[in-house]
């Protein structure tokens, strides 16, 4: 019985390390990170082989459309349409490359802030006319004159309640606390 068990299992540990292998192996298959690629005229864009340690020669099939350096540096020439293969190896990687006109940037005219005036409203007013001193001074106010030798009166208002609102003390609005922070709007 003991060996029974012992061929089982040795059995199942072969099987099972046979498929575990092979799911290994299509998970860390080498492949590029683009397969298609579309660039404007002096964009350049970095190819890389992942999954691989081995040593990569890139080449491009037309060199005036978009070139390659060593390292899978792709910059776009002129507009067309390139291939670029990366050789590991045996295997061959390719990537399309399409390169488009670069498209002219519009400019829109800069404004000058401090440039821009806006009309600032006339205040001016009405000066009086120098006086002449040979002119006797009057009164153009339709009050009557104050009178400087009466006596003031006395103030006649009841003390408020203490217990009332009236008496309250008023805050300086300087110093009021309203729950605003000053220059938060």
């Amino acid at each position: 019985m003991k060996k029974l068990i012992a061929c089982i299992l040795s059995i199942s540990l072969l099987l099972g390390g046979y498929f575990g292998g092979v799911a290994t192996q299509s998970a860390s298959k080498i492949r590029l990170n683009r397969k298609n690629l579309t660039l404007t005229k002096g964009q350049s864009f970095k190819l890389i082989v992942k999954n691989n340690k081995k040593r990569v020669k890139w080449s491009s099939n037309k060199k005036k459309v978009a070139t390659v350096t060593k390292k899978g540096k792709i910059t776009a020439k002129k507009q067309g349409k390139a291939r670029i293969t990366a050789k590991v190896a045996k295997k061959k990687l390719t990537c399309k490359v399409t390169v488009k006109k670069s498209t002219p940037v519009i400019s829109t005219p800069v404004v000058d802030p401090v440039a821009i005036t806006t009309p600032v409203p006339s205040t001016t007013q009405a000066t009086p006319a120098p006086k002449d001193d040979n002119e006797p001074v009057t009164n153009t106010d339709s009050s009557p004159a104050p009178d400087t030798n009466a006596t003031p009166e006395p103030d006649t208002a009841a003390t408020p309640d203490p217990d009332s609102l009236a008496a309250a003390p008023t805050e300086d609005p300087a110093t009021k606390d309203d729950g605003w922070i000053q220059g938060w709007y």
